[in-house]
């Protein structure tokens, strides 16, 4: 979030708290107090004063001044546009996974559908995921590729690209950096073949 600060999840089991600390010190500057488990994602408002995340199936607003966490809707992970409009939701639904447009006032959701032979997978949206010109970032699955892959789905032209990657392996949690390139993370598997014998 901005301002040189960072939200993330302090504490463990019981005790975990969303808090903010500088970048500067590492210094945590505030705690909150509601309790924050099973975080599946977290992104900040383009003005500091909020920070939306993911918890026990919903997600939730916090002020930065205090107070209270509102419920936004249902999810899984989210993320939010540029100019704080409109978060964008997963949603798991009978085990297919969902993307859907909220409007951060209030309003109708607005389903945002990959086309067939693709599918939304697992990881949890980047909170850069969505760049100032609509475009979102999603990590899917195809019968193309064993591995996850990114993928943009333009909201202006309505449009969907895979993201061509020459690696073996999953690359996932897709963000825009401030010069319209795109970043990953890249995980590759190993695996052996072992011969026991009984002695």
């Amino acid at each position: 979030m901005g301002s040189g600060s960072i939200a993330f999840i302090a504490g463990s089991e019981d005790g975990r708290r969303l808090a903010i600390a500088t970048l500067r010190d590492g210094r945590i500057v505030k705690r909150f107090g509601s309790r924050a488990t099973s975080v599946g994602s977290m992104t900040a408002a383009p003005d500091g004063k909020t920070i939306y995340y993911a918890s026990a199936g919903f997600i939730w607003a916090q002020p930065v001044a205090g107070g209270e966490p509102r419920k936004i809707t249902d999810g899984t992970d989210a993320t939010l546009d540029t100019g704080g409009q409109h978060l964008y939701v997963k949603r798991n639904r009978a085990g297919t996974i969902e993307l859907f447009r909220v409007p951060v006032a209030g309003g109708g959701d607005e389903q945002l559908a990959v086309p067939p032979g693709y599918h939304l997978a697992v990881p949890a949206l980047s909170p850069g995921a969505v760049d100032a010109r609509g475009r979102i970032l999603v990590t899917v699955l195809s019968a193309h590729s064993f591995y996850y892959r990114p993928a943009i789905l333009d909201m202006t032209t309505k449009s969907f690209t895979a993201v061509p990657i020459a690696f073996d392996g999953d690359v996932s949690a897709p963000a825009w950096t401030s010069d319209g390139k795109i970043v990953a993370s890249g995980s590759r598997y190993t695996s052996s073949l072992w011969r026991y014998r009984r002695r």
